[in-house]
């Protein structure tokens, strides 16, 4: 995901896109916090349990002259093992608090640039087809959004989704949105165009078009 978004909104671009360059500084920011973490839950899961056994045991160091009359010091008693652990684990919790922060901040951001991606397709598309996560996302149904991002003209988000499934001869897929946007404008002259002429194209090409359905 952060190298898509590098991808997205690259370093040095375009004015326009400001606010996706902030996105993908908030993805950047949990990719590092998540490196963080797997060291701190590796660091946890790898050395925990052994220096908890650990400390049942002497260390074994050098005798010298001062040292040679004193019995082995245990572990415990030379470093504070259990600090040294509860402060990591103190960090996988702070560390796992700000990512959960920085995931719905950029969440938020998504949902607050998605106007700004109107004339971009494959967005409208991808939105379409992660209906339910979009619903998981931001809690709204896509006509909601698609409203917002056409000043209420909740039918043109469909159209145009239906314009493109159009051009890449998606025939079926491209009926699917025409009929959608007739559900919400049953009085949109483009829907009830293409649809008429989708619903012969489908109808006179059924055996050539079942693979594509």
């Amino acid at each position: 995901m952060k190298d898509l978004c590098h991808l997205v909104w690259p370093e040095g671009g375009s004015d326009r896109y400001r606010s996706g360059s902030l996105v993908d500084w908030l993805i950047g920011s949990i990719f590092h916090e998540a490196m963080k973490l797997k060291e701190n839950v590796y660091l946890l899961v790898r050395y925990g349990t052994a220096v908890d056994k650990m400390k049942k045991y002497s260390v074994d160091i050098p005798l010298t002259a001062q040292s040679a009359w004193a019995s082995a010091p245990r572990l415990e008693n030379m470093i504070d093992v259990q600090g040294v652990i509860n402060r990591a684990a103190a960090d996988v919790v702070k560390q796992m608090d700000q990512m959960a922060f920085l995931f719905n901040l950029s969440c938020y951001m998504l949902r607050v640039i998605l106007p700004l991606l109107a004339d971009n397709l494959l967005v409208i598309r991808l939105l379409i087809e992660k209906e339910e996560s979009v619903r998981q996302f931001w809690g709204e149904e896509l006509e909601d959004i698609f409203s917002d991002i056409y000043c209420g003209d909740t039918a043109e988000g469909f159209c145009r989704a239906g314009r493109s499934y159009l051009g890449s001869h998606w025939f079926f897929k491209a009926l699917q949105m025409y009929k959608r946007a007739l559900r919400v404008d049953p009085t949109c002259d483009e829907a009830i165009t293409r649809t008429v002429q989708l619903q012969q194209i489908v109808s006179e090409n059924k055996e050539l078009l079942a693979g594509a359905a």
